[in-house]
């Protein structure tokens, strides 16, 4: 679905002037992070678009339950992101929307594809 500048990866209707916008990336560390941050709040969201999600499809890494804080700590620290109210089990991290007096909140999913075995 088209937004703003590009083609949103999951686009959700939910009242007649708002949307749900969320960018799906592969983990791949925590450049992953800055390139689905950098959609969404760059080239996805309007100025009217008060939230969404990044979601991280994370395949073959043993220990996957240490990423959430990991990657909180980098959206925070990196994107001057700040932790918001958990929506359920998920975090939520707001960012400052740049030229406007206003933020946009995130939730942060992880869906484990393929866990690794732990190292011995």
């Amino acid at each position: 679905s088209f937004s703003k500048r590009g083609k949103t990866d999951i686009r959700l209707m939910v009242d007649e002037d708002t949307y749900f916008y969320a960018e799906c990336k592969m983990w791949g560390g925590v450049s992953s992070i800055d390139a689905a941050v950098e959609q969404l709040l760059e080239r996805y969201l309007t100025y009217r678009d008060p939230f969404g999600a990044l979601i991280f499809f994370v395949r073959r890494i043993a220990n996957p339950q240490l990423l959430p804080p990991k990657a909180l700590d980098h959206l925070t620290d990196k994107h001057s992101g700040k932790r918001s109210a958990d929506i359920g089990k998920y975090p939520v991290v707001s960012f400052p929307v740049p030229g406007k007096n206003r933020q946009v909140d995130l939730a942060v999913i992880f869906i484990v594809v393929d866990e690794a075995p732990p190292r011995k």
